[in-house]
Parts: C-alpha cells; sequence; structure tokens
C-alpha cells in the first residue's frame, strides 16, 4: 500500500475555546508556509541565510534561549491589493523594533539588508498563500534567539534567526469587551516592557486568561507604579474619543512596544475626516 500522507505542519497559534472569546477568530490556521527564512550568528558576524522548506529544528537542551530567555520577535504582515501585487506595511518599522529589542537584550542586531530581503524574498515566494478581500493576510514572524549551548549565566555568542509566514485572518469582529488592569503590570519603566521580548508575552497571559474567564476580550494596562494612568492595550492601538476630541498617546516610552501603526501619525486624517481636535499626550 502507499506510504501514509505526511502529517499536517503544527498551527503558529492556539486558541483554546471560551464562551467569553466568540468574538476572537483564529488568527491563523493549521497551515503554515512551506519555507521559511534561517541565518545564523556566529564568530561575531551573521551569515548570508537561506530560505528552506519549513521543518522542525534540532536544539541543545542547554541553548540558552531556553533558560535565560535571549529570545524576541516581530510581528508583521503582507496584503494583497486588488492587482493580486502582495504588499508590506511600513517593514522598516519593525526592523527598527526588532534592532531596539535585540539591543535590550544584548543580542546582536541583525543588518538591514538581511532583514528586508528575508522577508522580501519569503513573501514573494509564498505570495499565494496570502487570500484576496478586506481581513485577509500573511501573517510574518521574524524572529532572534540564542541557541549557544551552555548554562552559563551570560550573553550568548551563538544565535539565530528566522522568518516563518502563515495565512492569517483578523484578529477580532464586533465590539470588544476590555479590562483596565489595577492588579498585574505588563511592564515597569527600567525594564524591558518596549522591547519585543519573548519574556514579555508571558508574563502577560496569566493576567489575561483571568480576564478572559471574567468576559473580557483583552486588557488596558496601566501604570505599575499606582495603576492610575493607562498605558497600551494588549493586541491593538489605543486612543479615546472625549467630547469632540480625540486624545492619542506619545508611544515613545522606555515601557511599552511602540506600534509600527503609531496613531500619531495619521492624527491629521482623523481631524481632517470628522472635524475633530486630536491632542498627542505622553503617558
Amino acid at each position: 500500500p502507499p506510504p501514509p500522507p505526511p502529517p499536517p505542519p503544527p498551527p503558529l497559534f492556539f486558541f483554546k475555546p471560551k464562551p467569553a472569546s466568540e468574538m476572537l477568530r483564529s488568527l491563523v490556521g493549521s497551515e503554515m508556509c512551506i519555507r521559511d527564512s534561517t541565518c545564523s550568528f556566529s564568530d561575531g558576524e551573521w551569515d548570508e541565510g537561506k530560505i528552506e522548506p519549513y521543518k522542525p529544528i534540532l536544539m541543545d537542551p542547554s541553548a540558552r534561549t531556553l533558560h535565560y530567555g535571549q529570545a524576541c520577535f516581530e510581528g508583521m504582515k503582507a496584503y494583497k491589493d486588488n492587482n493580486g501585487k502582495p504588499w508590506l506595511f511600513r517593514p522598516i518599522e519593525n526592523y527598527k523594533r526588532i534592532v531596539k529589542s535585540c539591543k535590550r537584550l544584548a543580542m546582536p542586531e541583525i543588518p538591514v539588508k538581511i532583514f528586508m530581503d528575508g522577508v522580501s524574498k519569503l513573501v514573494d515566494l509564498d505570495k499565494e498563500w496570502i487570500k484576496p478581500g478586506i481581513g485577509n493576510s500573511l501573517y510574518i514572524r521574524p524572529f532572534i534567539f540564542a541557541d549557544q549551548p551552555s548554562i552559563n549565566a551570560n550573553e550568548a555568542n551563538l544565535y539565530k534567526f528566522m522568518i516563518i509566514c502563515a495565512p492569517a485572518q483578523l484578529y477580532y469582529s464586533g465590539e470588544m469587551k476590555v479590562k483596565i488592569e489595577k492588579s498585574f503590570s505588563r511592564a515597569a519603566k527600567g525594564g524591558v516592557g518596549y522591547a519585543k521580548a519573548a519574556g514579555n508575552y508571558a508574563a502577560q497571559f496569566y493576567p489575561t486568561m483571568l480576564a478572559r474567564d471574567e468576559g473580557y476580550q483583552q486588557i488596558i494596562w496601566t501604570d505599575s507604579s499606582n495603576h492610575e494612568y493607562i498605558e497600551e492595550a494588549g493586541t491593538m492601538n489605543l486612543f479615546f474619543r472625549i467630547n469632540e476630541g480625540f486624545i492619542v498617546f506619545n508611544l515613545d516610552t522606555v515601557s511599552m512596544v511602540v506600534g509600527t501603526l503609531n496613531v500619531i501619525p495619521f492624527t491629521p486624517l482623523i481631524s481632517e475626516k470628522n472635524g475633530n481636535t486630536v491632542s498627542a499626550t505622553p503617558n
């Protein structure tokens, strides 16, 4: 008899269904794109990298990323226009942000050419995975981690930079119910809140899980000192409409991740379209 077909690749995200999160759609289905881009750092420099079939990676049990959390990532999307051409949204901002994350975690910066070429070539090869229409995209996940096999408690000398992709849909639809968090903190000044460090997300899973059990979809985080001032939302940009005005935040802070879709550059559009005044304020 013919051999059985290979198992499907693992999903990028797993969502545990809950009645309180019926509006939450699966961001990524059970399929990963068939290629990834891989680049290695050793002897003080990055190699040229290569695009290869998507597959599991081998890692030493003592790899420092598993013990000391030297890992950061980016999240970006490619969309198709009406002519079927794929487009990236402000990819240079994702590059700037991953460089900032690397610096904070004592990791080597990835050269801009390696980052941009890797993303562009992978999107071009996988463009058939991008479904046309509003809400559809190709989710792109560049990430860097320390794979040096050693449990010495200091920064590593060996790293991997990889990019993986998967077809994606909208995060949410309909109205959102959010909780203003007054007990837990996502980040504090002087910490790593402004970096897209892997450990930042692990730390917020528990309070977000509690919020979902209470019927909320997401958390609005407040300052870690007194929980009196709003800082950011979990998966979205945040601004407020008060009477006829909009208030947006200056996200150039040391405790929050700066989104590539920062509301501030778009405030003239908000004001012109709606006839409202727009104020930018530091958090």
